[in-house]
């Protein structure tokens, strides 16, 4: 059973980073909630939460399961299609411009739900069927009406289905 979970992790290091980047950076919003604050959430003033590291921290654990659920599948199979360093460098660069974009709304931003919806939108591109492109137009609407969060979440969400179905429609 070891040497299973541990081939998955090789296999699909992308899902195992944002997993164990997420719960770490959780754990400590619990543990150290001022450190977490300063150095981790991006926020008004630049900070190195702003690089990207915002998205390993998570408001509360119900935060952290929903972004991984939305995104485990859809990372598996876009990691195979693209490749994990492609899919590295797509999540990077979202991570950044979600720490970058809080400046100039002069927020505190946290969470991994744009680079969830970014996947999300992906994997509806990658198969160019009308299928895929149905669900991406759903899970599109759910993202802009969706009651819970913030604007800025919305923001997030919104601005990942538009990086992810861009980057999934340019790597075809």
């Amino acid at each position: 059973m070891g040497s299973i979970v541990l081939d998955f992790l090789r296999k699909y290091p992308v899902m195992t980073v944002s997993v164990f980047g997420s719960i770490l950076g959780t754990i400590l919003t619990y543990l150290a909630p001022g450190f977490t604050y300063f150095y981790l959430s991006a926020k008004k003033d630049f900070c190195p939460g702003n690089l990207g590291l915002t998205v390993f921290v998570h408001a509360n654990w119900g935060h952290l399961l929903g972004n991984l659920l939305v995104m485990f599948a859809p990372s598996i199979i876009c990691q195979i299609k693209y490749g994990c360093k492609t899919i590295f460098i797509l999540l990077a660069i979202f991570s950044l411009y979600t720490g970058l974009s809080y400046i100039p709304r002069k927020i505190c931003g946290v969470g991994f739900s744009g680079c969830a919806y970014m996947m999300l939108a992906m994997f509806c591109v990658y198969g160019h069927h009308k299928w895929g492109y149905i669900l991406l137009i759903f899970f599109f609407i759910v993202a802009c009406i969706s009651d819970t969060g913030t604007k800025n979440d919305k923001l997030n969400h919104i601005s990942g289905f538009v990086f992810g179905t861009a980057a999934g429609l340019l790597l075809q």
